[in-house]
């Protein structure tokens, strides 16, 4: 015990010396602490010999924490007296723990006491799509009747003559024809075909002739059911005004959260997780300047201390007194969500899926000694699916199955987790270990698939390809205590919609336009469950999800383009009448919101 002299002057001017002892507090990993409570704000004396230490040095971008606001002090830094004899708190210290005396391995997890874990993948950067899975195109039918014909009251019938491109003069039946296109045919095939075409507009009241030599005009459209639209929104998710968790991948994932980490707890969290304080100011601001002081290492989850080992040692440090026999407490709950718009027999996008974890929280006989005689349990559990249709062919673009669960008595965990795209398997993992597990990865495919139809434009069977392209996959993470377990996944399927058309016709060329989004969803889902520890022990638990979406954006067209004989004999003799079909046309549904952040603490009266 080393004692030092302070020197105290009095308001009259007259000086007086007194010995006054002042105890440093000595611990085995935290060695001299400054004294608390002094006026000068000048550290305590070290050692003879030994420099004072440096503040511990923060995480890498992170601010440094500010000191816990110290409960019980008067503003001139004096302890307020407490009722009941108990002594007064000394405020907390600006810095509670030097660097030198709280040293982070590099080679050893404090968190396990095993070698440092490696990581399968980093999620923190999307790597370029790997491989393609693609379906080969399927027949499909489409929607009969759906087309709508603009019909006006029929017109007369007037066939186009026979006549030759160059001279305008009657040609031969058989006399060979070339078309500005490109195709070329026999004179008698060319305008059979034109007059047969002619001849049905004109029962609709419409014309090949147009006024324009370049000549564009909308025929045909199938129309977008709004009303059936609007019904599947209402029926949706809604957008929500919770905060957005930011970085979520990166701040849960297994590198972040196996990485030592030295505690130094804040009581202001505790309304951030709208919980109020088990014990009096003084009794919190003990406690937390006692685990910072401690040099303990471990896991934090939303302000929980949540792995094993910490929570053996806090159990230590700070002896409680709680119900030895109290019984396991229960947890359940689970989250959902759907969109699914659109119609599969013309077009369709859903995002849907589920979360949910369950367990129970079982006081062990010793909490210094853990997993003796410990019977808690936990199990988390997760399904997704992102897709849709186009003209009744496709189905889930993206499917995710996932569940962890973790067991106190054995002291075990366990992991099932698959990706599939398209149907097709490509990434699966099944994994128990002893005492802790977690991976980080990231699965990205290129995906493809497509329908065959003939769309029927008047006379003319035009033969559709039509399709979606892009990527699937997911970005996920695993970190898995017996005791607490956090599970973080992202998916994505980004794909656009892409077509191709032909015609076995001379008369006319053909061709598609598209513009269209059929699915970007990219979505973020965070649950965790277990026991933790933040100035009491509480089953821990967190639901989360965000969405990032746009559906059936955009529009689809067919078109055939006729080449007949100019009526205005001015002009060159070729004149051109596009006849466009609108297949679908749509503004398409966004949605850029959290759903849902069910983040709760049930206290343990441990």
């Amino acid at each position: 015990m080393k004692v030092y002299l302070a020197q105290l002057t009095s308001r009259m001017g007259l000086a007086m010396f007194a010995v006054a002892g002042a105890i440093l507090l000595l611990t085995p990993s935290a060695g001299f602490a400054q004294a608390a409570g002094s006026s000068t704000g000048n550290p305590a004396p070290t050692k003879a010999g030994t420099p004072a230490s440096k503040p511990a040095p923060t995480r890498a971008g992170t601010p440094p924490v500010r000191p816990a606001a110290t409960q019980g002090v008067a503003p001139t830094g004096n302890p307020v007296p407490i009722q009941g004899g108990t002594p007064p708190v000394r405020p907390v210290p600006t810095q509670a723990v030097p660097a030198a005396s709280c040293p982070i391995p590099t080679d050893v997890d404090p968190a396990t006491g095993r070698p440092a874990l490696t990581y399968a993948a980093s999620a923190t950067e999307r790597p370029a799509p790997t491989g393609m899975v693609k379906l080969p195109t399927a027949p499909a039918v489409f929607p009969q009747g759906a087309l709508q014909i603009a019909t006006h009251p029929p017109i007369k019938f007037v066939p186009f003559a026979m006549l030759d491109p160059q001279t305008r003069l009657p040609i031969a039946p058989d006399a060979i024809i070339r078309l500005p296109n490109g195709k070329q045919g026999t004179a008698k095939a060319y305008y059979d075909q034109l007059n047969q075409y002619e001849q049905w507009l004109n029962e609709h009241g419409q014309t090949v002739r147009q006024p324009e030599q370049h000549a564009v005009i909308e025929f045909e459209t199938m129309p977008v059911d709004t009303q059936l639209m609007q019904r599947q929104i209402n029926a949706s998710p809604k957008p929500t005004s919770i905060p957005v968790q930011a970085n979520l991948l990166q701040t849960h994932s297994f590198k972040t959260l196996s990485s030592p980490v030295i505690l130094h707890i804040d009581p202001s969290g505790l309304s951030e997780l709208h919980l109020k304080p088990l014990v009096e100011p003084a009794e919190l601001s003990a406690m937390t300047a006692k685990v910072n002081a401690s040099c303990l290492s471990g896991t934090v989850v939303n302000h929980f201390v949540v792995n094993p080992p910490a929570l053996a040692a806090i159990a230590t440090l700070l002896p409680n007194h709680g119900n030895l026999k109290v019984d396991c407490t229960l947890i359940n709950k689970s989250q959902n969500w759907n969109w699914d718009i659109g119609d599969p027999a013309k077009f369709n996008a859903y995002v849907n899926g589920t979360i949910a974890l369950n367990g129970q929280a079982c006081r062990p006989p010793n909490l210094a000694n853990y997993f003796a005689g410990n019977q808690s349990k936990f199990a988390l559990t997760a399904e997704a699916h992102a897709g849709g249709y186009i003209y009744h062919i496709g189905g889930d673009v993206l499917r995710l199955t996932g569940s962890a669960g973790g067991d106190a008595s054995n002291n075990t965990v366990n992991a099932s987790f698959g990706a599939f795209v398209l149907g097709q398997s490509v990434y699966s993992v099944n994994q128990t270990a002893n005492t802790y597990w977690g991976l980080d990865n990231t699965i990205s495919k290129s995906v493809d698939f497509s329908a065959s139809t003939i769309v029927p434009l008047g006379p003319i069977n035009l033969a559709l390809t039509i399709g979606a392209q892009g990527t699937a996959g997911v970005d996920f993470s695993l970190d898995l205590y017996a005791t607490h377990l956090v599970g973080t996944v992202s998916p994505f399927v980004n794909t656009s919609v892409f077509a191709q058309a032909g015609v076995n016709a001379i008369v006319v060329e053909a061709g598609v336009g598209v513009n269209m989004v059929l699915e970007n969803a990219n979505l973020n889902l965070s649950e965790s469950a277990g026991i933790g520890w933040f100035y009491g022990y509480y089953v821990a638990s967190d639901l989360y999800a965000d969405a990032n979406l746009n559906m059936l954006g955009g529009n689809v067209y067919a078109y055939v383009k006729y080449s007949y004989p100019c009526t205005d004999w001015r002009k060159d003799f070729w004149c051109t009448t596009q006849d466009n079909a609108n297949l679908y046309s749509w503004n398409g549904l966004q949605y850029n919101s959290v759903l849902f952040n069910d983040q709760s603490g049930m206290y343990l009266n441990w």
